[in-house]
């Protein structure tokens, strides 16, 4: 604790004022190693005594952090940045924290995974309302890009930011749509559930007509992720009524309206069942259930869509799965029970009740655990491990539902070092265990491996119609595979190769990718070529052989 006497409090100022402001780097190594070991700790204390701690210990604090987190030195950095990601917590800190977002943002794009984890933690801390915007902004445009393993976390933490400083729920389902297309995969049902509760309850500023606008949009196109079509399936089957009403000027929406909202076109309950139901043949039963009950509703309420609503029921009464069976006779048999009956199965849902959000929960959780210690949490587990702790890693893999965690445990089996135990990788790659959209991101990690490198080339273009056949249209998954197997090259040699195959297999939608992988390769080449200065091959050598 704080000590209670004056006296103490001024000597415990003085002292951690002293580390603060003078500590200087100087030549040895070893003297700002055990330098930096003492700041660090009187920063630790500064951020354990948290609002008691004068100010003036507290900004400096922060000032000499910011220039951790802008040396090359990735150790430096990442100690930088864990530590200020923890004093942002004091409230009276996040002010000086935030005219470092830059340098933050530069971080959150470093090679190294573990300084871009702790950036990400730092960004979710500074976040308030007055920056929000965009900081979330900043984190959807690197989602696109980011590593399979970091954008579990990073959705459930966009989604909470959202949420937690919404300047409107319009802002905030814009959010919500914006992950959904960028990182689909990852919108867990917490996410979206969360989502609806949030619609459900608010109806500020024609919000659920607004909501169910977007979804509509969002599910007209036939490429719409599955997370969509839920949000879509739910907020239609509730609140599409919204978008078939229309107003004194014929522009739809009459009640809830809000600014703007001359802008959203009457859509008929015909269209809105058209745009949903083309999405049956391709999702999951479980959103084939929600859609039937959607269709329920719809029919409820746009009487000339019983025949359609009727033909899916029907078609759904006689499938394998006994859920959708169940449900689709019931709905069926439903109004023949009579008008009583069916306003209590299919009348509006009433609002949520107010209770503590499950992502910030599950945020806690997580938090939890990785105090406890992650055990698959470093890729060495079945990089240094053999065939055994590579089982382990992959049955834990399997046995996982969190999408981030699936991740981590993804990485871990990229790391093998055994050429065995690689090829079985790139084999599990493309195997039924292992989501479509996750194959190409774990044969890219192999690549990246140095152990992996030439047979990640090897199994690539062995295996190429399957891969241009799962990604050939372009996108993330596809880039990140084309790029990982063709840059990590350094020779003419592997150059020719690669060169010559990329002619004979152009892959369409990637050519800048493809282009910076190549230059890359001639990157490589031009350093191990040099042989004069200090940041050559030799001279690198030479020190790391005097180390």
């Amino acid at each position: 604790p704080m000590p209670s006497d004056a006296t103490l409090r001024a000597r415990l100022g003085e002292v951690l004022s002293q580390i603060i402001n003078h500590t200087e780097v100087t030549k040895s190594v070893n003297k700002n190693n055990g330098d930096h070991s003492i700041l660090f700790e009187a920063v630790n204390l500064i951020i354990h005594y948290g609002e008691e701690c004068e100010a003036r210990l507290r900004d400096p604090a922060v000032k000499l952090l910011s220039r951790f987190i802008s040396v090359r030195e990735p150790n430096i950095r990442y100690l930088g940045l864990d530590t200020m990601s923890r004093i942002a917590h004091l409230g009276s800190a996040k002010e000086e924290i935030k005219k470092h977002q830059n340098a933050i943002l530069y971080s959150l794009k470093d090679n190294d995974v573990s300084i871009r984890k702790r950036a990400l933690d730092l960004m979710f801390a500074m976040a308030d309302r007055s920056n929000a915007t965009e900081v979330v902004k900043e984190l959807l445009q690197y989602l696109a890009k980011a590593d399979y393993t970091l954008k579990g976390e990073m959705v459930l933490k966009i989604a909470i930011l959202a949420e937690r400083h919404a300047p409107d729920y319009r802002w905030y389902v814009d959010t919500l749509l914006s992950m959904i297309n960028i990182a689909g995969d990852f919108v867990g049902d917490d996410i979206w559930h969360r989502a609806v509760q949030i619609v459900t309850n608010h109806n500020d500023d024609g919000l659920q007509r607004y909501a169910a606008h977007v979804m509509y949009e969002a599910v007209k196109q036939s490429s719409a992720h599955e997370a969509a079509v839920k949000v879509a399936g739910y907020v239609l089957g509730e609140f599409g009524y919204w978008l078939n009403e229309e107003d004194e000027d014929g522009l739809g929406g009459a009640g809830g309206g809000g600014a703007g909202d001359d802008d959203i076109p009457t859509v008929s309950g015909a269209e809105q069942f058209a745009a949903l139901r083309q999405h049956l043949p391709r999702v999951s039963d479980a959103t084939k259930a929600l859609l039937l009950s959607t269709f329920a509703k719809m029919q409820n309420l746009y009487p000339e869509l019983a025949p359609g609503v009727r033909d899916v029921l029907t078609s759904f009464s006689a499938v394998m799965d006994t859920e959708l069976q169940q449900r689709a006779v019931e709905y069926l048999t439903l109004p023949r029970l009579g008008e009583d009956a069916v306003a209590a199965v299919l009348d509006p849902m009433p609002k949520f009740p107010e209770r503590e959000s499950q992502l910030e929960a599950r945020m806690r959780r997580d938090r939890a655990d990785k105090k406890d210690g992650d055990r698959w949490g470093d890729d060495t587990a079945a990089g240094d491990g053999g065939a055994d702790d590579y089982d382990a890693v992959q049955a834990a893999y399997e046995a996982e539902d969190n999408p981030s965690a699936k991740g981590r445990l993804l990485s871990a089996l990229a790391q093998a070092r055994d050429p065995a135990l690689i090829t079985r990788t790139l084999d599990y790659a493309l195997g039924p265990q292992v989501r479509r959209q996750d194959s190409a991101y774990l044969v890219a990690r192999v690549a990246r491996n140095p152990a992996g490198r030439l047979a990640a080339w090897e199994y690539v273009t062995t295996h190429w119609a399957t891969f241009e056949e799962r990604y050939g249209a372009g996108g993330f998954a596809f880039s990140t595979l084309v790029y990982a197997v063709t840059a990590g090259f350094d020779s003419a040699e592997r150059l020719a190769v690669a060169e010559a195959f990329w002619a004979a297999h152009p892959p369409s939608g990637v050519e800048v990718d493809l282009t910076e992988a190549l230059e890359s390769v001639h990157g490589h080449m031009q350093w191990a070529a040099a042989a004069d200065g200090d940041l050559g091959l030799q001279g690198v050598c030479a020190w790391l052989e005097a180390r």
